[in-house]
Formats: C-alpha cells, sequence, structure tokens
C-alpha cells in the first residue's frame, strides 16, 4: 500500500512538473522537437547553450532555411516557421525530464536514482533502460546535465550494493557512467566498491565488455590492489593467533631489518619472511 502511494504521488508530481514544462516551452518557441508521439516545443538559444548536438542541428536548420535569423537573436523566427528537429530514439517523457533541470519548474528538479536512470513518469517503480539523465545528456552532448549526474554519482558512491535489481546495483552504474563519458566518476566508484568482497563477487566477466579501455584497465589494477590488501590482512590476522597462513610453516629466525628475533612464516617457496617488519629474514 506503502509502494503504491509513494508511485501515485511520484506520478502525479512527474505530471505537474510536465505541465509547467510545456506551458514555459510554448512561450515564444521558435523549435519544434519531434519525438515518436508528439513534438515539444522549444527554444533555439536554450537548446544551443546546453546541448552541443542539438546546438549544431540548428545552425545546419538556419543554414538550409531562406531565413536570415541568428540563433542569438532569439527575438526573430525563421520566415519558413520554426525549426524541426527530429529526436529518434528518445522519447518525450525522457526529454521532459532532463528539460525540467534547464527550466523554471517548482519544485526545482533534483537529481534522485529514479531520475537518474529511468522516466519518472513512465517507469515509476520499474526497473526500465531510460537511463534518463545520463543517456540523454551523452546523446545530446549536455555537459551542465551529465555534470548534475556526475556529482550524484559521486556524493553517492558509498550506498552503491551488491544487490542486482536494486537502484544502487554498482556494476549497473559503472557502465552507464563510463558509457555517458565519467569515467573518472566509474573509477571512483570502482575505488569504492572493491572495498566490499560482495561486492567483487558480482562483478562479472560482462562488466568489463562494456568498459572503456582506461576504466577496465583501473578496474584490472583496483581488483588486484584490493586481493593483495585483503591477503596481507589475511596473513596479519593469523600471526596474531599465532597460527601460519596457508601453505606456510613458521620457522625462528633473526631479521637484521628490525632487530628482532620473533617467531616467522616461512612459504613452500623456501622464503622466510619477518612476521614484524615483513622483510625477508638473512
Amino acid at each position: 500500500m506503502a509502494q503504491a502511494s509513494k508511485e501515485t504521488t511520484g506520478s502525479a508530481a512527474a505530471a505537474s512538473t510536465n505541465e509547467q514544462l510545456l506551458e514555459l516551452l510554448s512561450l515564444g518557441t521558435d523549435v519544434q522537437l519531434l519525438f515518436e508521439d508528439e513534438a515539444v516545443p522549444g527554444h533555439a538559444q536554450t537548446l544551443s547553450m546546453w546541448s552541443k548536438v542539438l546546438s549544431n542541428a540548428l545552425e545546419a536548420g538556419n543554414c538550409s532555411s531562406s531565413s536570415s535569423a541568428s540563433l542569438l537573436n532569439y527575438n526573430s523566427k525563421p520566415a519558413s516557421g520554426p525549426i524541426t528537429i527530429p529526436m529518434d530514439g528518445t522519447s518525450k517523457n525522457d526529454w521532459l525530464t532532463a528539460v525540467s533541470f534547464i527550466y523554471p519548474v517548482v519544485p526545482q528538479a533534483l537529481v534522485t536514482w529514479d531520475n537518474l536512470e529511468m522516466s519518472t513518469a513512465s517507469c515509476v517503480g520499474c526497473y526500465g533502460s531510460c537511463q534518463v539523465l545520463l543517456a540523454i545528456g551523452s546523446k545530446y552532448d549536455m555537459p551542465a546535465l551529465l555534470s548534475r549526474a556526475a556529482t550524484f554519482l559521486e556524493s553517492n558512491k558509498n550506498v552503491l550494493n551488491s544487490k542486482p535489481g536494486s537502484l544502487q546495483f554498482v556494476w549497473k552504474w559503472i557502465p552507464l557512467a563510463d558509457a555517458a563519458g565519467l569515467s573518472e566518476v566509474a573509477q571512483a566508484c570502482i575505488d569504492s566498491a572493491v572495498k566490499d568482497i560482495a561486492v567483487v563477487a558480482e562483478c562479472k566477466k560482462e562488466v568489463l565488455l562494456d568498459l572503456s579501455p582506461a576504466t577496465s584497465s583501473h578496474l584490472a589494477a583496483a581488483l588486484a590492489e584490493q586481493i593483495i590488501r585483503n591477503e596481507h590482512m589475511r596473513v596479519k590476522a593469523y600471526l596474531l593467533k599465532e597460527s601460519a597462513p596457508a601453505g606456510c610453516n613458521w620457522d625462528s629466525a633473526y631479521c637484521s631489518h628490525c632487530m628482532t628475533l620473533r617467531r616467522h612464516y616461512k612459504y613452500e617457496s623456501a622464503t622466510v619472511k619477518c612476521g614484524v617488519c615483513r622483510s625477508t629474514v638473512s
């Protein structure tokens, strides 16, 4: 019941925000963005400032029209009417979710796990693949929008978990961030994630296939470093219990590095390490 109430409230809030947006977008519109189901109005100057892809599309549209109006001259409209831009592969609801971070709507749009990944209007309570802020920010080259998503992910990297299907599943967000060009954020999430053994256990080979070479290398290095740290901790725990790690035998020798005569452990390779300073015993 509580979940249903939350979803209903979320849907109502999204609908209210969309109504505000459509009203704002209709004021002085000089662009029509064509989605599969319908067109959404827009403003050339605003779109040009926020999106490099749409800026290029608008420049091409102006050049192909008979109008001499400049994108910067936003008080003028092309003589042939508003420029139309097809938004193939993007839904109207996803676009309005992204645009809510651009226009002054009430309440002010905030980045959440829901709108970071999915359309709050059409996918409430489901685990879709809309990936609104990351996908649209990347697709239309919108650095300011991606920056908002990056800040949210990096601030919440410690709540990412090892549960597949969860909104905070770490191995979902790392590839998404990396694919959106946020490699530094993806790598920061990796550094935090590998500290949790349960999270590492959920790192499947499919994850590597979706990562860029730089982030894939960073993941491999982070995993290796964490394995070494875990092994050091395991050995230290055994030493404190005065029992040898698996594959080791106890020995006694004089350590010339830390000047102690203590019990040491010797691996099968016959290398003897000091239990105090971890140097090779002479």
